[in-house]
């Protein structure tokens, strides 16, 4: 799908869509890595690189701006729907505070642009590797089932005790704080 000029995935399950810009991670601290060029959103926003682009070269970002447009065109399409929830890490380091530097200037985006417009979810990332198990039953089955289908997909490719570290780390756990249209996102 072309969205501000980008070619961006889509996945639409019909209860949520997907968006997938695809770009090169960041690594935790924002730094990049070699084989991506040291390229991250960390360093577009400072305005320390001029591009970044997506891995399978469908689409290059210019601008800190241009990123954050191209976000705003995909809350603004979604948004036409009634009963909109927007989902994304949380932007606050005393909720989340061992977070992603990609997640954080996401969601820093996404915030800025969907305002209080929107019903948000904002969830904790690797934060929750301190926090205690708080899934059983059901929603533990579930997100065990779509780990496994996660690991069968890349377990090939890399090291699978990594993987068992993962699951073992933020697994069973699932913290998430709701904000509702109209309220204010203090964090």
């Amino acid at each position: 799908m072309n969205i501000n000029g980008h070619a961006i995935a889509l996945y639409d399950a019909g209860s949520f869509v997907s968006y997938h810009l695809r770009l090169p991670d960041g690594n935790v601290d924002g730094s990049g890595f070699a084989r991506t060029g040291h390229v991250s959103l960390k360093k577009l926003q400072a305005g320390d690189i001029s591009e970044i682009a997506a891995i399978d070269g469908t689409a290059t970002y210019t601008t800190w701006d241009d990123f954050c447009a191209t976000l705003a065109e995909i809350i603004d399409r979604e948004g036409a729907h009634a009963n909109v929830w927007v989902n994304a890490a949380d932007w606050s380091w005393r909720c989340s505070p061992d977070d992603h530097w990609d997640h954080k200037l996401t969601a820093d985006a996404v915030r800025e642009i969907a305002g209080n417009r929107f019903n948000r979810l904002w969830f904790v990332t690797y934060s929750t590797k301190d926090l205690a198990s708080n899934l059983t039953g059901e929603e533990l089955e579930r997100k065990h089932r779509v780990w496994l289908a996660y690991k069968q997909h890349v377990e090939a490719a890399d090291n699978t005790a990594f993987l068992e570290w993962e699951w073992r780390s933020w697994g069973a756990k699932n913290y998430f704080r709701r904000v509702l249209a109209g309220e204010g996102d203090f964090g």
